[in-house]
Formats: C-alpha cells, structure tokens, sequence
C-alpha cells in the first residue's frame, strides 16, 4: 500500500481518484487527447510514478486564467479566444516525474521525456462540458470546483500513479 495521501488516474477511464485518510473520491477528467506517451512534444499524457512538486492559484476565483504559472486576473470568458482554446484556469498541481529514464531526465537514446520540463499540469479547464474525453494537450484537467477541491487537499509531495 502506498503512503496517503496519494492520486491515480486512469487514462482508460478518464478518471482521477484521490486516495486519503479519509477514504477516495473519484474525478472525471481529460488527458491528452494523443495516446499516453512520455517524450516531449508528443501531446500525450506521461505515464508512470510522478509527485505533486509545485502548486499555484491560492485563492484565485473560479475561472481565473493562467499563463506560465502566473495569474492574468481575468476570467476566461474575459480572454477573446476561449472558445477555441482550452486555457489553464483555477489551480495548477504541477508534476514531477520519479521514474529517470522513463519520465525524468531523458531516455536512452536523448530523447526529453521529463514531466516537469514538458510543463504537466493538473489543472482547470474552461471546457467543462468536454470532461470524459481524451482532449487536452497532455494534462490532466478538471472542472473547477473539482480542482479547488482537490488542490485543497493536496500538499507538494503528494504521490501521482497515472496508468494507461
């Protein structure tokens, strides 16, 4: 049994599950809309061992957009181009690979496939209605009220399993 609290999310199902002292609960989620893959610019979410390793949106509203970790106080129906575009909102838990080789560092033939350098996220999503299906860019990606919570209960540490 891993140390709790801990989060696994399942690809398949489009799920997050986050396992606590006080019993699970379960998440609908996004991932990367391309199959799980690992390598840098693949767009697929990574597989593997990861950590919770930073944290950003401390009482941000609801819907407040992020750009590079940092907060644009706007809401994303302020941004033009939201339709079109599935913006970084709410809270951000980003990752860390644990696996050197397989989701840290690079493989054996040079190939980047660090989680952290790839910039995968945890986050809100301004699609809402789209949750269920495969369609972020390699996030993972949740309703708002869902991540507020899950951010809550999350502290940098935090061990992340995410399976095919």
């Amino acid at each position: 049994m891993h140390p709790l609290p801990f989060i696994y999310v399942s690809i398949s199902r489009q799920r997050l599950i986050f396992h606590s002292a006080n019993g699970s609960k379960e998440y609908v989620v996004s991932t990367g809309s391309r199959p799980p893959c690992n390598i840098k610019d693949s767009f697929g979410t990574p597989l593997g061992w990861h950590m919770v390793c930073e944290k950003y949106g401390d009482g941000a509203t609801a819907g407040t957009v992020f750009i590079g970790r940092i907060s644009q106080e706007k809401h994303y129906t302020q941004m033009e181009d939201w339709r079109q575009r599935n913006y970084v909102v709410t809270r951000i838990l980003r990752l860390r690979g644990l696996e050197d080789g397989f989701n840290s560092g690079a493989t054996d033939d040079g190939l980047c496939c660090d989680t952290y350098l790839r910039y995968v996220y945890i986050h809100g999503t301004c699609h809402e209605n789209a949750l269920g299906t495969p369609n972020g860019h390699g996030c993972i990606i949740l309703g708002s009220s869902d991540i507020i919570e899950l951010y809550d209960q999350t502290a940098p540490g935090t061990r992340v399993l995410i399976c095919e």
